[in-house]
């Protein structure tokens, strides 16, 4: 792997105590003294959060009433995506109380000599192969059309620039997922400031209307940003200073080729766009001379490069990257295998993280004082994931 280009893992930070305090917000007094109360956290291990239940009550309504806002708030506490498992101390359960449903369940006994497998069987090897081809179509189907669910991926960052903690969201490549409920999501992420990177749009499913629609529904709660993306170009010509305007006026600001700057939390920040028409040249002299002027003036601002495709940070390596970098089109190289990565990328063809060659296809960078975050994007449907979940993606920018 290049040495100014390593691939991150998630960081970890606990704070159960936070959590829990966020939750008395969300959660009836009277569930939190039931249960919550009574959850200690035993281990945490491969995105799983395991929480022993010393209570009585009844463990599968607190589930099924809770289980969702439960794991969004873990989730947020620790600062990674986790899935709380539940069970329940022996020592405290009564004799006859039936076993956890979550808990492991009893090797099932095999008498020998009861499954004896018939040898030469040319009908039996022909029926297994129709099996395996049906197998194979039904799963291919069950790639593209089986809607997965959208999970929070959090990204923690570290910079003396900013003097209270920043929270960043990235939305990318939505393509027909429920924009409503992300915008629900969204809010209770609680964002400071959203970056928008383009495909949020195409032709049959989703409309420029859907966009406005989201900026005025989170207005109240973050600034949001917004670069077109190729759908944006290619499906909707018609979005041009007017879409631009009306989005001004949902409390949005579209970026093309250009900066604006912000106070954070007591942080100025200083944010530069750049939209993808679907050409890997398309940075004139125009967006270059703009683009150093963002890089060079007021260096101690915390500076965001927000663009649809990633492509694009390599010709501006020889400028100099900002602080971070965030984009989507990627789609995280459809589906990661262990061991081989990302399998397949529309302008880099089959296996295409190569960190030699600085290829950014999906998740945290870092490319010598700068990070880059490209989002595997919101949408399911269609698209042939696997190890490779739709991604809103929680950016949080601590003070060091």
């Amino acid at each position: 792997m290049h040495k100014d280009v390593q691939k991150k893992d998630i960081v970890n930070t606990m704070n159960w105590e936070l959590m829990y305090h966020r939750l008395g917000t969300l959660i009836p007094e009277l569930d939190m003294k039931k249960y919550v109360d009574m959850f200690s956290l035993a281990s945490i291990e491969n995105g799983i959060a395991r929480i022993n239940y010393k209570g009585s009550a009844d463990l599968e309504k607190f589930r099924d009433s809770y289980g969702d806002i439960f794991d969004e708030q873990l989730s947020w506490a620790y600062g990674y995506k986790l899935n709380a498992e539940f069970f329940q101390d022996k020592s405290k359960l009564p004799k006859n109380s039936p076993q956890p449903k979550n808990g492991a369940q009893p090797e099932k006994s095999v008498q020998p000599g009861t499954n004896k497998r018939k040898k030469g069987h040319s009908g039996q090897i022909v029926a297994a192969i129709l099996i395996l081809m049906a197998a194979c179509i039904i799963g291919a189907g069950f790639l593209l059309f089986w809607k997965k669910p959208v999970k929070e991926v959090f990204y923690q960052l570290r910079s003396s620039k900013v003097s209270e903690d920043i929270r960043v969201i990235v939305l990318s490549d939505l393509r027909g997922e429920d924009i409503s409920e992300i915008a629900r999501r969204t809010e209770l992420l609680d964002p400071d400031l959203v970056l928008i990177t383009g495909d949020m749009i195409n032709d049959s499913e989703m409309s420029p209307e859907q966009i406005l629609y989201f900026a005025n529904e989170i207005k109240d709660t973050a600034s949001v940003y917004y670069v077109f993306g190729e759908r944006e170009w290619n499906d909707f010509p018609s979005m041009d200073s007017s879409y631009t305007l009306s989005f001004d006026v949902a409390e949005g600001t579209s970026l093309f080729n250009e900066c604006d700057s912000i106070e954070i939390n007591g942080t100025q920040v200083d944010i530069f766009g750049i939209p993808y028409m679907g050409s890997l040249d398309q940075l004139d002299q125009d967006a270059l001379s703009a683009y150093r002027d963002f890089m060079s003036n007021d260096t101690d601002h915390y500076k965001i490069l927000m663009t649809h495709a990633p492509y694009i940070i390599k010709e501006l390596e020889e400028q100099g990257l900002p602080d971070i970098v965030v984009s989507g089109h990627t789609m995280g190289g459809y589906m990661d295998l262990p061991g081989l990565g990302p399998v397949y990328d529309r302008e880099l063809g089959l296996f295409p993280e190569d960190a030699d060659a600085h290829d950014y296809i999906g998740g945290h960078y870092e490319a010598g004082s700068s990070n880059v975050i490209v989002s595997a994007g919101l949408a399911s449907l269609g698209i042939p994931r696997f190890n490779n979940d739709p991604e809103l993606a929680v950016i949080d920018i601590y003070h060091y």
